[in-house]
């Protein structure tokens, strides 16, 4: 989970990754807002200038990388509600 305070549209990408990975963009209303399934892992010794990246639609407080194919296992989608129960992350308040 990453904290963003900026309030403004942010990116992820896959540098270092040895795994396919999800991304959940959340709103400061704890909503998902956005997602990415699936985000491949990068070739053996990319670039950073090479590397995809992955950006949110809207206003993201939060991006949560997560296994890729979960969102698809638990049927998350655009506009489910979030709750970070049991996460003492610092500025994490869903």
């Amino acid at each position: 989970l990453y904290v963003y305070e900026s309030g403004e549209p942010e990116d992820a990408w896959m540098k270092g990754m040895r795994f396919p990975l999800d991304f959940l963009w959340i709103d400061s209303d704890c909503r998902i807002i956005d997602t990415h399934p699936n985000a491949p892992i990068p070739p053996p010794n990319s670039s950073d200038r090479l590397l995809p990246t992955y950006w949110s639609i809207g206003q993201a407080t939060y991006v949560l990388e997560v296994n890729a194919g979960t969102l698809s296992e638990l049927g998350i989608r655009i506009g489910d509600p979030v709750s970070f129960d049991g996460f003492s992350g610092r500025g994490a308040i869903c």
